[in-house]
């Protein structure tokens, strides 16, 4: 889910050196022809992250054997994290990126050279380790201006392996999600996004289902009723959809708000949601969305008597000339703010609080119901990257009554409306009465009274509320309890005997964990490309994968895009194997012992 601003989605550490500098940074081998000792590392992980401390410890053991690097292990507090990424304070992180939308762009887009800011004091949401290649982003930009998409993944795959030859991060591995249901879940398919739409989610009768007796049968064989409840182990930062920066919120705000697309729960594509239907210009670049007209804000005190009005083009205007206004809060102008028409123009003049400012060019209402976006260039992947929150409509009413108190007060027009947000402790959303949608049987979107959203840090205490009933998903598997859980012998997982009561879901995730290198390093370490290519030839990622991790991640020995598409070659792209032969070797050409 943006950094899924970035919706960095984003799982992460940071690395911090406590050594005094060596090096002036950028050269392949050593100034003074003198071997020197690498400076200790400590590597600073997410507190609360079980499996992040697991491996973390691979990790230290594998840099100490490998290249006699020491490395000290500290839990540091999730939001420093975010800190320490943007402000360019850490040198050598642990991150995780999950797709905000299903195109491999999104992924490369994490190195794109336009987003590092010129000082390192500058903070740098989306770009973190301030790579920068003219080469890359010319072939990344020419994939973004290809509409053939057997060439536009070829030049993607051009771009990711030379983000491998430069060693501009260290790829880790590739998430195998598991999931468990309770027995009386339907319709609650998973997707390699993790890509959470409850509005067509229901339950059935079960012993064990706690709402029975609430159960409403409707035509086509669904019930009506019930509250689903499921566990984050990590606290949303925001709801607002332009602060949406991790994946959790991410997960939220999807049940509370709506965009112009949405995706398919299963397969991932591009379906219609507030815009019933839309035309692309023959050059690609003017894209006309006719928007459906029964569609609500939720009803709340920021509208005459309480009730919210319809949506129109002109919500859609308001919401997209916010995205492309300077705030700290607005995590997501980068993505759209160079390739909207005039964007950057409104951006700018914003930013200079100039008279100049009074709309984007390429952002018209033609009528109450058309809305129309012109981009600089075509850019194949704009319909799934309007997937995403920062694309939501929202009420400029309801901005006007409680500016930033909108992280938690969330008025949209989803299936669900946002009831209590307690930090720390839970999310209650009940059904939206309003709802415009229906199913194929003419029944009223949600089938569920509601959802209700804990934040449970601990895996185990998390797993074991789900044994007893209190949750109806379990995300992720505890990694000291899946083997009790999961049988791995045959082709096909499945549940040993003792949890064959629940149902069991898996998918290679479109996500990867990676290292990143601060490239701009003051103390030259990780900006020499021999010390990055040492790192990666230094880690053993089948036995992270394989005895860490338990089968529940696939080593990354391609690059950073993961091989969860189809549609891209990603066996074609060389990436790292393990070579620690050939990493002391890089190491001792880079100046060090």
């Amino acid at each position: 889910m943006h950094n899924k601003n970035y919706v960095m989605i984003a799982i992460l550490a940071v690395f911090s050196f406590l050594a005094p500098a060596c090096g002036s940074g950028g050269d392949s081998g050593s100034d003074s022809g003198q071997a020197k000792d690498f400076p200790v590392v400590t590597l600073q992980i997410n507190a609360g992250g079980g499996r992040n401390a697991q491996v973390a410890e691979a990790v230290q053991k594998m840099l100490q054997e490998n290249l006699g690097i020491t490395v000290q292990i500290q839990q540091v507090e999730f939001a420093q994290h975010y800190e320490n990424l943007e402000s360019g304070k850490a040198r050598f992180w642990r991150a995780g990126w999950v797709a905000d939308y299903p195109d491999p762009e999104n992924f490369l887009n994490l190195m794109y050279g336009a987003h590092v800011p010129p000082e390192l004091s500058t903070n740098s949401y989306i770009n973190s380790v301030r790579y920068q290649s003219a080469a890359f982003d010319t072939l990344f930009v020419r994939a973004l201006r290809t509409v053939d998409e057997t060439a536009r993944m070829d030049l993607y795959r051009q771009a990711d392996q030379l983000l491998v030859q430069d060693a501009a991060m260290l790829p880790l591995y590739y998430n195998i999600d598991h999931r468990l249901l309770q027995p009386y879940v339907r319709n609650c398919p998973q997707n390699p996004m993790e890509y959470r739409l409850f509005t067509e989610v229901w339950m059935d009768n079960h012993p064990d289902n706690p709402y029975n007796a609430d159960l409403k049968p409707l035509p086509g064989g669904v019930k009506r009723g019930g509250v689903f409840r499921y566990n984050e182990t990590q606290y949303l930062r925001s709801m607002f959809p332009l602060n949406i920066s991790e994946v959790v919120g991410h997960r939220i705000v999807n049940q509370v708000y709506e965009g112009l697309v949405t995706l398919d729960h299963t397969t991932l594509a591009v379906k219609p949601c507030i815009a019933e239907s839309w035309q692309i210009s023959d050059d690609a670049r003017v894209y006309t969305f006719k928007l459906r007209r029964d569609v609500r804000f939720h009803d709340d005190p920021s509208f005459s008597g309480g009730k919210g009005r319809g949506v129109t083009a002109q919500d859609f205007v308001y919401c997209f000339d916010q995205l492309c206004t300077p705030d700290g809060a607005n995590k997501g102008f980068s993505f759209f703010v160079d390739r909207i028409k005039g964007a950057r123009d409104y951006y700018d003049a914003n930013g200079a609080k100039s008279a100049d400012a009074l709309s984007i060019a390429g952002v018209r209402a033609l009528d109450d119901y058309t809305f129309q976006i012109t981009l600089n260039e075509p850019f194949a992947a704009f319909l799934s990257m309007l997937s995403m929150p920062f694309c939501a409509v929202w009420p400029q009413e309801a901005y006007e009554k409680y500016g930033t108190e909108m992280r938690a007060k969330a008025v949209g027009t989803g299936p669900f409306l946002m009831r209590k947000v307690k930090d720390n402790d839970n999310v209650v959303m009940v059904r939206n009465e309003n709802y415009w949608g229906r199913d194929a049987n003419g029944n009223q979107l949600p089938y569920l009274d509601g959802i209700n959203v804990r934040f449970i840090s601990e895996e185990k205490s998390e797993m074991l509320s789900f044994q007893k009933g209190e949750f109806d998903l379990k995300f992720r598997l505890p990694l000291d309890m899946y083997d009790q859980i999961v049988d791995r012998s045959g082709p096909e997982r499945k549940l040993t005997p003792e949890f064959s009561q629940y149902q069991l879901q898996y998918v290679q995730n479109m996500m990867v964990e990676y290292y990143g290198f601060l490239h701009p390093d003051p103390d030259g370490i990780f900006s020499n490309p021999l010390v990055r290519q040492a790192f990666n030839y230094a880690i053993d990622r089948d036995k992270i994968c394989d005895f860490v991790l338990k089968g529940n991640a696939a080593p990354a020995y391609y690059g950073i895009v993961p091989p969860s598409y189809p549609q891209y070659p990603h066996q074609e792209v060389k990436g790292f194997t393990f070579d620690p032969d050939r990493a002391r070797y890089l190491l001792q050409q880079a100046g060090y012992k």
